[in-house]
């Protein structure tokens, strides 16, 4: 008698090889890519967001404080996920805290994902060759490798959101409900997903069904909005407030890889099963040369970007450490400068954990006045701010010192008040020598 493996095409050695094909298909561009980062940033890991150091530094004080922060001192509702800043802070726990843990965290995550994908294909029946395509479409066409570079949840969200929406068949099994869980914890950007889930369910007159699944999914981020209103924060993470839940995809070209890799997959196994007259593959055929063209974007975009961040961020942060370790310190980004001057006391002028700027902000009053007098008041020293207003708008009220031109960025550095202002000049031209080349420094006089 036939194996039941033969009858439906199923052959396990030609499986892992295909598996095997995809997995190296994925990590050749991310060593290659990560080796050429390193070179240029002196074998420091750099990530192309700088959201990634805001999780990192959320997780180390999770870690080692016991904190829900972006300072050890305070809690602040500061990610728009519950799930991987634990994931990291856990391992953490055990490897301290590496900047090489995201990468290796999402490593296992797309991994993972593939493995669940081909499992998916393969109990659809479809066979090697269709399988190796879609496997390779998702990771070139999604991207997958930049998502793992990024340093941030999206191949979490990625792996959860496609097992959730495998599984979501009727009746429900227990483990969707446990990845509807994982999903949203993963990020709170899949919530439509769930309510368009449920609605399907409403409509096919699964009461119960419906109501269970939203109640199962929401309740960790409903607990965790409870008790971030004990903690005098907002019931959802700040961020979500700044960008209204749409962060901009200019500024973040992963945000919605997820999406695109399971609709990948999904359209993938329809083809591949589907008797369709040919003429209706023109419609996937041009999506796929537009996804091609932004995915060779997005490639050549991370590495840039990761090299932008080591020298827009890491730099100032690094110039914050050696010089302001324990100073009180305004800057407009957060990430590198929390994470690396731990005992810094940054002062947010972004709005990502200070509720004063969030609220104005939000009101569209966030001024360069209100910015001086925030300052002012947490008795901070120095000013660091990433193209935000204009100097011309922020002198009257700071002494700017110096600014750091990159290709795609500047950094202006800002004394506070007048008797810092020679500390602060001392202290950029001692940093000058360890910049990175292509940085161009600017001093200026202060103005009386």
């Amino acid at each position: 008698m036939l194996s039941k493996n033969l009858i439906h095409g199923h052959r396990p050695g030609l499986s892992r090889l295909i598996l095997f094909v995809a997995i190296l298909a994925l990590v050749i561009p991310i060593a290659w890519t990560e080796h050429d980062i390193l070179i240029q940033t002196r074998g420091t890991i750099a990530y192309p967001l700088d959201d990634a150091f805001i999780n990192l530094t959320l997780a180390k004080n999770l870690a080692f404080e016991h904190v829900w922060g972006i300072t050890k001192y305070s809690f602040n509702s500061v990610s728009t996920s519950l799930l991987y800043p634990f994931v990291l802070a856990v391992i953490y726990l055990v490897s301290g805290a590496s900047l090489f843990v995201p990468l290796l965290v999402n490593l296992v995550a797309a991994i993972w994902f593939l493995i669940a994908l081909q499992r998916w294909l393969i109990r659809k029946n479809i066979g090697p060759i269709p399988q190796l395509t879609i496997l390779l479409a998702v990771i070139f066409l999604t991207p997958l490798p930049p998502l793992v570079m990024s340093g941030m949840e999206y191949t979490l969200e990625l792996l959860f959101t496609f097992l959730f929406l495998s599984t979501f068949t009727t009746p429900l099994k227990r483990k969707t409900y446990l990845y509807a869980i994982f999903m949203l914890t993963s990020s709170y950007e899949t919530i439509p997903i769930i309510l368009i889930a449920c609605i399907l369910l409403l409509v096919r007159r699964q009461w119960w069904e419906a109501v269970k699944l939203l109640f199962l999914s929401v309740l960790p981020l409903y607990l965790f909005g409870l008790f971030s209103i004990t903690r005098h924060n907002y019931f959802i993470p700040n961020p979500l407030l700044l960008t209204w839940g749409f962060p901009s995809l200019s500024a973040n070209p992963y945000y919605l890889g997820f999406l695109i890799g399971c609709a990948v997959a999904f359209t993938g196994a329809w083809l591949a099963k589907s008797r369709t007259n040919w003429r209706w593959y023109s419609i996937p055929a041009v999506l796929t040369i537009l996804l091609a063209a932004r995915s060779l974007t997005n490639f050549t975009q991370t590495a840039r970007d990761c090299v932008d961040v080591y020298t827009s961020q890491y730099q100032p942060a690094k110039f914050v450490y050696d010089f302001y370790y324990k100073d009180p310190v305004a800057s407009n980004d957060l990430g590198a400068i929390s994470f690396y001057a731990e005992d810094a006391q940054v002062i947010d002028l972004a709005g990502l954990s200070n509720l004063e700027v969030l609220e104005r902000k939000r009101i569209h009053n966030w001024t360069p006045a209100s910015a001086d007098s925030l300052s002012e008041r947490m008795n901070a020293n120095v000013a660091i701010l990433h193209h935000s207003w204009s100097d011309a708008e922020v002198e009257p009220y700071w002494y700017r010192i110096a600014t750091w031109q990159m290709q795609n960025d500047s950094v202006s550095f800002y004394s506070i008040d007048k008797r810092f202002v020679e500390r602060l000049q001392n202290t950029m031209h001692a940093f000058e020598p360890k910049l990175p080349s292509g940085v161009v420094v600017h001093y200026f006089p202060p103005i009386d």
